[in-house]
Order: C-alpha cells, then sequence, then structure tokens
C-alpha cells in the first residue's frame, strides 16, 4: 500500500487520516495501528495540519426557550399579538417544539416578535440554540 497524502484528524496528532491507492482514506493511530503508523511515517509523505470544522449551523429555537426568555409583560403581549394572527400561522406555532429560522413562516413569527419587543430584545428571545 502506497500513501498518496495525510492529514491529523485531531489536534493532539495522535491521529491521522491517510489517502492510500488501495484502500483509499484510511484512519491511522500509532496507539491503534502501530506498524501501519510507522510506515506512513517513513513514507516521507507530509502530513497536512488538522482544521477544526466549523460549528453546526444553528437554525433552530424551542418554543420553550422562546417563553423563557421572554419577561411576563413580554410574554403577554407575544401571546396576544400571536392570538391576533391569522389561524394558519396560530396552528402552525401551536403544533411545532422548535422555530426553525429556515421554515417560510419564520419571518411572519419573527416580525410579530419585533412589533412587541423591539429588534434587539428579538434577536435575544428568537436566538436558536439548535
Amino acid at each position: 500500500m502506497r500513501f498518496l497524502s495525510a492529514v491529523y484528524a485531531n489536534e493532539e496528532h495522535s491521529a491521522v487520516v491517510a489517502q492510500t491507492d488501495k484502500n483509499g482514506a484510511v484512519l491511522i493511530s500509532e496507539a491503534d495501528r502501530p506498524a501501519l503508523w510507522s510506515d506512513l511515517m517513513a513514507s516521507g509523505v507530509a502530513i497536512a495540519a488538522f482544521e477544526r470544522p466549523p460549528p453546526p449551523t444553528l437554525t433552530r429555537v424551542s418554543k420553550a426557550d422562546l417563553w423563557r426568555r421572554l419577561t411576563d409583560e413580554e410574554a403577554e403581549m407575544v401571546d396576544a399579538k400571536l392570538a391576533a394572527s391569522p389561524l394558519r400561522l396560530r396552528r402552525i406555532f401551536q403544533a411545532a417544539q422548535f422555530i426553525d429560522t429556515t421554515d417560510p413562516d419564520y419571518d411572519a413569527l419573527r416580525a410579530g416578535v419585533i412589533a412587541v419587543v423591539g429588534k434587539d430584545r428579538a434577536a435575544v428571545v428568537l436566538e436558536p440554540t439548535h
């Protein structure tokens, strides 16, 4: 087996993902596969630095978190605004456990919250956590 390229799989540099000519991508660590590790180190293939993957994009906020973030007064006003919304939007909101920023109806909900608590406070109340 010939090593084509390699990249460290962690910050500790104790594991490598190596591309090989016969087996494709192979995970190698000195502790688990010492012979293969030695072969890789002796191969002369440069090992690229570990790159931390980007954090996941958060798009959802639980409705429970939304209500917890509101003061009692804000919650009363948001509830009144929601009660005045079209039936379809109310039913969607009532049925959902989460509010997703990618949902087509999110902008309508966000606009309602902004109308009640203002843009800056709405950003805090609607901050995605999932």
